[in-house]
């Protein structure tokens, strides 16, 4: 029974790995800018894991019940650094998500709260093994806080930022997207809060609570990567660029174009690569004789059937 609990790291690495590939896999693909930060949640999420399951494995098998305490103690600054780490990750991922990045004040908020329950781990550490009886207890609910504060938090602040997306679709991929991730992360934190419920079971679900989201996010990139239905803001536009042949695609970078977006950012809403919409545009250049943004605002600003103004 003792070679369990070492098949189960295994399975738990293995777990972590595919999580980490499909991200990777999706980043080099796709090249969206948040999936970097996805890639680098998940990998660290992982090792949290895997941490996990070295505790209980050592604990089972290896180290007696004495020890036990003693093992906690000094896995804990570990994991409490891994956590940081990890929800620091998963912060950039939803910050990027709502079109925003981390500010100067949230780093250094998150420095100094991170540090400072830091600087209280070192000072429980360091009391005398009689007067620590108390001292899991109360790193694992500063964690708790810490680690379900940021995950709410970010979740519902996402789904509050959908009112401010125009994207029907980008809207629903990233409502469900949310959905599924906090789903995932209350289904392991219920599992926290069962009693004696199995290492077994908490480390699987916190290892695996990632994967509907992440398949639901690789779905949607493939689906709008290809057949993304075009929703221009100007109704004229495919009927005055039709004719001149330029695609449907073209018409809607061209769009984008107008409304004075900047390539990386029609990349990034159009989940393509910067280099596909410099081909676009070069494609839409060529066919209508201009050579850049303001030629082409003019060119399609005096051509028939586009509102004039005055």
């Amino acid at each position: 029974m003792r070679a369990v609990p070492f098949l189960f790291f295994f399975i738990i690495a293995g777990i972590g790995y595919v999580s980490v590939a499909k991200s990777h896999g999706l980043q080099r693909r796709y090249r969206q800018g948040y999936l970097p930060a996805y890639t680098l949640y998940l990998g660290s999420w992982g090792i949290l894991a895997l941490l996990m399951v070295v505790q209980f494995t050592l604990a089972s098998a290896v180290v007696p019940a004495e020890s036990w305490v003693l093992l906690a103690l000094a896995a804990n600054p570990l994991v409490h650094l891994i956590v940081a780490i990890s929800l620091y990750f998963f912060s950039s991922l939803m910050a990027q998500l709502a079109g925003r990045k981390l500010s100067r004040l949230f780093n250094v908020l998150y420095v100094a709260v991170w540090g400072g329950s830091a600087v209280v781990i070192a000072i429980l550490a360091a009391q005398p093994p009689a007067e620590i009886s108390g001292y899991p207890l109360v790193l694992s609910v500063v964690q708790y806080l810490l680690r379900t504060v940021t995950f709410w938090g970010w979740g519902l602040y996402l789904l509050l930022h959908l009112r401010k997306i125009d994207d029907l679709l980008e809207r629903k991929f990233l409502r469900n997207w949310v959905i599924l991730l906090l789903a995932g992360y209350g289904t392991f934190d219920l599992s926290l809060r069962i009693p004696r419920a199995s290492d077994y079971v908490i480390a699987t679900l916190q290892a695996g609570f990632n994967f509907p989201a992440l398949f639901y996010m690789s779905y949607f990139l493939k689906r709008r990567s290809v057949e993304r239905p075009f929703e221009a803001t100007r109704p004229d536009l495919n009927a005055i660029l039709a004719p001149l042949g330029v695609s449907p695609r073209e018409t809607e970078i061209v769009d984008l174009i107008l409304r004075g977006f900047s390539n990386k950012e029609i990349a990034s809403r159009l989940f393509i690569s910067v280099d596909t919409v410099k081909k676009h545009s070069y494609n839409v250049y060529r066919k209508l004789g201009v050579q850049n943004r303001v030629q082409l605002s003019y060119f399609v600003q005096n051509r028939p059937g586009w509102p004039q103004k005055g």
